[in-house]
């Protein structure tokens, strides 16, 4: 189950595939089983809070349905429960809670001594100094209240960078890149405390493209190093297409480019050239631009069916077809087909010869070019993000490290 927003309404905004990830990660939050969940929920650290150990007792509440009012309460909070599968973190049971402690409240009105005793007993429990022994160590609580902050004997300034990692980090970004200045991030700083653009690699579908050509240099699997080369008796065409057949996979089917050659030369991209991609025909161009740092993605994870076409607008005559991806690509099965005269598709070829091509050039300096000309001129990652490591050998991507707090690092462009 995900939320089917851009499966219903396509779009070149989000991912399918961004939306069903983040979709399951917010429903599981890290959790192997519902059976966690009131014991991670009442005293745990992974759900971003703790609603105390009382809500052990919540089953209680059903003995309200004896009750007009008790069933009130409970049809409420029943109805305000129904989006918390989607997104499990504790804060979205606030709506739910207080009709649930009104209905709990009136079973143990039954026996006024044990309500005010649980009463008691929770209050205590809430505590932050008693959440500190009952929950876990790591969770969401009050802790080391910060007076001196509060009544400003310690300066905002030194109280957050203290407190909070991506103040430091945000602070770092706004001494070290101009006004105007657009940083790719594949951290998230605390944004409110910059006023310059962050670019965060998740958070849309052009974000993830840069992420994509900064990946392509970073990674050795993303390099676009597997060729398949589909040879054919030579033809007139009015359009080919490659069909991506293997299902059962995992991750997204991706293009860096599709190569249309005749007695071993490249047919070169006409303007009358008409691309398709189903899905997410908005970035097709990307299979036909050249650059070895982008590649067009199907949005979602791949399945049969799913195809890369151009319509030459006339008639073509060609013997071959080149299509180039990364090795993240190996479980892909394509199968190549052409447009006939009469307008009929018919299998060319879905037996191509792979091969493990050599890049040319500097991937690296490439990418960085293809960042700066989308308006990127920073680039913002941490130790632990994928690719990190390799932006610490500078002179080869030819930026230049501005900037950095504790195990995050910020690049100029050059």
């Amino acid at each position: 189950m995900h939320n089917p927003g851009n499966t219903l309404f396509p779009n070149p905004y989000f991912h399918i595939s961004f939306e069903r990830e983040y979709g399951e990660s917010m429903r599981s939050h890290s959790l192997s089983s519902w059976r966690e969940f009131p014991l991670e929920v009442t005293l745990g650290a992974r759900l971003g809070g703790v609603i105390g150990p009382l809500f052990l007792l919540a089953p209680l509440a059903l003995l309200a349905l004896r009750w007009k009012d008790g069933r009130r309460l409970l049809a409420a909070a029943a109805v305000f429960a129904i989006p918390y599968p989607l997104n499990t973190d504790v804060r979205f049971l606030l709506p739910v809670l207080p009709f649930l402690s009104l209905a709990l409240a009136l079973t143990l009105t039954a026996s006024g001594a044990a309500a005010v005793v649980l009463v008691l007993a929770h209050a205590l429990a809430s505590w932050p100094a008693v959440q500190a022994v009952l929950g876990h160590p790591h969770c969401w609580r009050l802790h080391d209240i910060p007076w001196r902050a509060a009544l400003r004997i310690q300066s905002e300034d030194a109280y957050l960078t203290y407190a909070m990692q991506e103040y430091g980090i945000a602070r770092v970004i706004e001494r070290s890149v101009p006004p105007g200045g657009r940083v790719l991030s594949l951290v998230t700083p605390a944004e409110a405390y910059t006023a310059r653009e962050i670019l965060v690699d998740y958070r849309s579908a052009s974000n993830e493209l840069l992420r994509d050509i900064l990946w392509s240099a970073a990674l050795p699997g993303n390099a676009p190093t597997r060729h398949l080369r589909f040879a054919f008796p030579a033809a007139s065409l009015k359009g080919l297409r490659a069909v991506q057949t293997a299902s059962g996979t995992t991750g997204e089917w991706g293009v860096s480019e599709f190569r249309i050659l005749y007695s071993g030369r490249e047919l070169p991209r006409a303007p009358a050239w008409r691309l398709r991609a189903e899905p997410y025909p908005w970035d097709v161009q990307l299979a036909f631009d050249n650059s070895p740092v982008t590649r067009w993605r199907s949005g979602q994870t791949a399945g049969p069916g799913m195809f890369v076409e151009v319509d030459f607008a006339g008639m073509e005559t060609v013997d071959s077809v080149v299509v180039e991806s990364g090795r993240d690509q190996h479980s892909r099965k394509l199968r190549l087909e052409g447009r006939d005269g009469t307008g009929v598709w018919r299998t060319l070829s879905s037996a191509p010869a792979i091969t493990d091509a050599v890049i040319t050039g500097s991937l690296r300096r490439a990418a960085a070019r293809e960042l700066k000309a989308r308006g990127v001129g920073y680039i913002l990652v941490s130790d632990e993000n994928p690719g990190a490591g390799d932006l610490k050998s500078a002179a080869a991507w030819d930026i230049v490290a501005i900037g950095e707090y504790g195990p995050t690092h910020l690049y100029k462009i050059r």
